[in-house]
């Protein structure tokens, strides 16, 4: 027994390293950066050619440059001299500009006023910016400053910003002599350390501070105005994205937030540009937001950043031409991307495009400069971004040629690339030659306004194309880990799937001899391998993997309603002789009614006290018939609340609904869950415990429900008396941490001493049986004949039991608390499934094998994940919530309540399997210490190995189909963001089977050392 458990064992914790290896070879391999150009941008940057890669070799940085030098070797003077870098965190560009040629809300517009009256008057120019995937600060600030696509994995270093080694503005600005103050987000100090000459950085993780984190920056400004010494002032306000987070894009903060920005760019406009007109006004957000106030995905929602451009000499009608009038008047309709901001920025400022940016030059922005300069300034960009281009296809013939000779379009044939270059480069590469051709010409024609026209659009039919195919072009990935990755995964898989089917092998070989249960129908095993099969084919699919909920409640509903069907089977008719004569002639129409009129009488017998079953048989069927219903009624309901996914989001629902028009009602459902709950909590202590033990554990559970309470009653006051909010703030917070004391205490205790204490007294002294507890969905402990003696088996059973309970209470009670107000209810439904799906294979006349029970638990929780709003895009995940009880922002404590949040349903259940071990009576053996190896692989072995292989079918397969979608359209919308899913969902697994083999393992060794004490002391009383 021993040596095939051990067997079985280290085959697992093989399989296990295998995939953890393989999964960090096939990140490294397939998300690496994208190819860049070595070293920095200095003078030589302003000359037509590629062999720019080393600017270590220059002698003097571009400062040192006089003006007329500058102009002289460069070819180019800055437009400004100083430059205010506004950064509004999380504004969504449709707030200030509106949305397909429509204004902005009327509330939206009166809250801004001043902006408004600029653009109206012609002082601003605005762009609908589109920030690329993921849609956090830390790589966004990275595309404005240095102009290149960030890669994916960023959204996991946004949490911990190290410094920006590539070629950027701040660090070209420091080369030319600039002067630069940074007040607001840290991020810029972490990116950009030793850089500033002034700063004051705040925490931009502490999301429920809304106003303090913005005051800190404001308090500053009037100082910083008032002096000239320095060039760039950056300013990020991160309080509207704030609000976002707390109460998403209808907050009823958000008004007075967009008021107080407003007021800020007035000061500035005053204050600088009024005495300045050198000095340019650029107000940017990095993100923008979803209707939830959250961000990281690719929606439109989200990627709609904001990018204004305000100067006092726009407004100046001599300086002002015809093509600059119609952009400000038609700001609204105007779109780039975030990059674009980068090369722009370069050339106004007089400074070189950073290399490896691939952003295009925003053209409207020099069109009050000469033709000269225009054109000029469209050639550098076109040098800058065909060196990238010739990076990411280097076997390039017709790019090759152009370095070399410079030849032109007419020079370029369909001839002029290897076969090994796709057509886009080519097609790049004529169009440049073009742009260079039509240069050329209107320099022959004496500045011809007819030869700039054409010129400067094959200047802008050249960069456009090409700043969105280098943005959106595949990474150069190293193939050896991807597949090496790979490979070890799919081992891993095979490893762990041969091993379920083994176990469940082994293990149903003691149960075949006796058993008083009729089989499961082939049809419930056939539907839980196909539904398996099913979700990971449903992964080929972008749609499929956007609304992942659908596959899961179709899952999870088809199970439910066959497991109903084999119940209904129970049903038969007496097999008596006349019956069974008669039972020929009937149709199925006939045996139906039977079927229908024997449940009904059930029903009847059950619901009246005074009525007894004669087929205690048919008792529990009818009860079995129960509760399947009453699943499927749950999960029918946590479908309805929340619209999960992305195509149908912005559909109403119950969560909608109740946020938006029925506030009071939530509070009171909120309220009215945790009651329930905290019912639930007290009713599932284990009654085998010390009387004392059982007090202390009760009490610690109320008391913390209380303590959820009074919470709940803080974040009303919170938001009924705003001016108020920091004393209710801070008796909010030392609530939240007397949760977290007591519910680590109460794990922590329990984990340790309940194996210790869990009573192991056989018979009725110690036993709780069903009819004790009338109506009970659950049996809390194990039934015992009298004298049988206690077993090893039976009291693990019992302590595992035990523990399993009160950690799914301090688990329930931890979500009461993190999640969303509205997404108590939800969470109350998930308890009760999980207790009914427990009693339900506990109880149920049809002996259903061990591993249908687990697979069950397991897509409960992963259709529960959906259920409490979850998707597969950033955007769903809860960043307030991951706030709640800590006073400062700490990475690794946010970062470990954001994972709880998202994954409160996943690990609910995988806790759950603590309560699934088989309940049937135990084997006598003359030696209690002894314990069935049927048991130890079916209930220890098997809990742990199905989670595990379910999870490394979704994380082979989907590696595979990221890999295969790699050149996809939104392989960085929708597949990534689902992979990072995928990542975590394994950690969710594996920590969940790690606190399932701990408890077990814990509590066997403990368990066995009490025994093998008793054992011993009776031995020796016997001497």
């Amino acid at each position: 027994m021993a040596s095939v458990f051990v067997k079985f064992a280290s085959l697992g914790g093989l399989a296990l390293l295998l995939q953890m290896t393989g999964l960090v070879l096939f990140v490294l391999g397939f998300f690496p950066v994208k190819p860049t150009l070595d070293g920095i941008s200095g003078v030589e940057s302003f000359n037509p050619g590629c062999e720019f890669d080393g600017y270590d070799k220059i002698d003097k940085p571009l400062h040192m440059y006089g003006a007329d030098s500058r102009e002289k070797n460069v070819g180019f003077l800055a437009k400004y001299d100083r430059l205010v870098f506004m950064v509004i965190d999380g504004l969504p560009a449709e707030f200030i500009l509106g949305r397909d040629g429509k204004p902005p809300a009327r509330d939206l517009q009166l809250a801004m006023p001043y902006t408004q009256n600029l653009m109206a008057t012609g002082s601003a120019l605005g762009y609908h910016a589109k920030a690329a995937p993921p849609t956090v600060t830390m790589p966004r600030l990275k595309a404005m400053t240095s102009g290149a696509i960030a890669g994916f994995l960023d959204v996991a270093y946004n949490f911990n910003t190290k410094e920006l080694l590539e070629d950027n503005l701040i660090d070209q600005l420091a080369r030319a002599g600039w002067r630069m103050v940074m007040l607001g987000d840290e991020t810029w100090l972490k990116l950009f350390p030793n850089r500033f000459d002034r700063h004051d950085g705040v925490s931009s993780f502490y999301v429920k501070d809304t106003v303090e984190v913005d005051n800190n920056v404001t308090r500053h400004l009037d100082v910083e105005l008032g002096k000239n010494d320095w060039r760039l002032l950056v300013l990020h306000y991160l309080g509207l994205d704030h609000v976002g987070h707390i109460g998403g894009r209808s907050s009823p903060l958000m008004v007075t937030k967009l008021r107080e920005m407003d007021e800020i760019i007035a000061r500035i406009y005053r204050t600088v540009l009024s005495r300045s007109p050198r000095t340019l006004l650029v107000v940017v957000s990095d993100h923008g937001m979803t209707d939830g106030g959250n961000h990281g995905g690719a929606t439109y929602q989200e990627a709609d950043a904001l990018a204004l451009f305000i100067t006092k000499s726009f407004s100046d009608p001599e300086s002002k031409t015809a093509a600059e009038a119609s952009a400000s008047r038609h700001h609204s309709d105007s779109e780039a991307y975030q990059v674009d901001l980068v090369p722009t920025l370069a050339l106004l400022l007089g400074i070189p495009i950073p290399k490896n940016s691939v952003g295009a030059l925003l053209q409207p922005l020099f069109s009050s400069s000469t033709p000269k300069l225009q054109l000029r300034a469209l050639e550098l960009n076109s040098w800058q971004l065909l060196r990238i281009t010739r990076k990411r296809s280097p076997r390039s013939k017709c790019i090759a040629d152009i370095c070399r000779g410079g030849k032109m379009a007419s020079d370029i044939n369909q001839s002029a690339f290897s076969s090994g270059n796709g057509n886009e480069a080519h097609d790049l590469c004529r169009k440049f030659s073009l742009a260079m051709e039509k240069h050329k010409q209107w320099a022959q024609s004496g500045e011809s306004s007819s030869a700039f026209e054409e010129a400067k659009h094959a200047y802008l039919q050249f960069l456009q194309p090409t700043s969105v195919w280098l943005a959106s072009g595949s990474t150069e990935k190293l193939i050896s880990f991807a597949v090496s990755g790979a490979s070890l995964m799919l081992l891993s898989t095979i490893i762990f799937i041969t091993g379920v089917f083994q176990l469940s092998k082994t293990s149903s070989r003691g149960l075949k001899s006796g058993a008083s249960k009729q089989a499961a129908s082939p049809l419930v095993k056939l539907v839980a391998i196909g539904g398996v099969c099913l979700h990971s084919a449903s992964f080929g699919s972008s749609s499929f993997v956007e609304e992942e909920q659908f596959t899961w409640h179709f899952m999870l509903s088809t199970f439910f309603v066959v497991l109903l069907r084999d119940a209904f089977q129970q049903l038969k008719p007496v097999n008596t002789k006349s019956g069974h004569q008669q039972g020929k002639h009937d149709n199925r129409e006939s045996a139906a009614k039977r079927k229908c009129s024997q449940f009904f009488q059930s029903w009847l017998n059950l619901k009246s006290p005074d009525l007894q079953f004669q087929d205690p048989k048919l008792k529990s069927t009818v009860k079995e018939v129960l509760q399947i219903c009453l699943l499927l009624t749950f999960a029918r309901t946590l479908r309805s609340w929340h619209r999960s996914g992305v195509n149908w989001a912005h559909l109403p629902d119950v969560a909608k609904t109740l946020e938006n028009t029925h506030p009071s009602l939530t509070a009171w459902i909120r309220a009215g869950s945790l009651l329930i709950v905290s019912l639930i909590c007290r009713w599932l202590v284990p009654k085998t415990l010390p009387r004392f033990i059982r007090r202390v554990t009760e009490a610690s559970l109320t008391l913390t429900a209380v303590l959820v309470l009074f919470y709940y009653t803080c974040d009303l006051l919170r938001l009924a008396y705003r001016s108020d909010i920091w004393k209710v703030e801070a008796w909010a917070t030392i609530s939240a941490q007397g949760i977290y004391l007591l519910l680590g205490a109460t794990f922590v205790s329990t984990f340790t001493l309940f194996p210790w204490l869990i009573v192991c007294k056989s018979g009725t002294e110690s036993s709780l049986s069903f009819k004790k507890r009338k109506g009970a969905l659950y049996v809390m402990s194990l039934q015992e004949e009298p004298g049988t003696g206690p077993s090893l088996q039976a009291a693990v059973k019992r302590s595992m039991d035990a523990t399993g309970t009160v950690f799914l209470s301090c688990w329930c009670l931890l979500q009461l608390l993190l999640q969303q107000p509205v997404n108590a209810a939800p969470l109350t439904l998930l308890l009760l499934q999980l207790l009914l799906t427990v009693n339900l294979f506990r109880t149920a006349q049809t002996s259903f094998p061990r591993w249908i029970s687990i697979l069950t638990q397991h897509w409960l929780g992963a259709s529960g994940h959906f259920g409490l709003g979850n998707s597969n895009t950033l955007a769903t995940v809860d960043v307030a919530g991951a706030y709640i009880g800590l006073s400062s922002h700490s990475t690794a404590l946010s970062g470990t309540l954001a994972f709880f949040i998202t994954y409160g349903s996943p690990l609910l259940y995988m806790q759950g399997l603590l309560l699934g071990t088989d309940q049937e009576k135990p084997e006598k053996r003359k030696d209690g210490s002894e314990v069935s190896e049927n048991w130890l692989l079916e209930d220890i072995l098997l809990p742990c190995y199905l989670p595990l292989a379910m999870n490394s079918v979704v994380l082979t397969v989907f590696t595979g189909v990221l890999y295969l979608m790699q050149d996809h359209l939104f392989v960085w919308s929708v597949f990534s963001p689902k992979y990072l899913y995928v990542v975590a969902t394994t950690i969710c697994t594996y920590l969940g089977t790690l606190i399932f083999a701990t408890v077990g393992g814990y509590s066997f060794l403990v368990i066995s050392k009490r025994m093998q004490r008793t054992k011993n002391a009776k031995n020796n009383r016997m001497l």
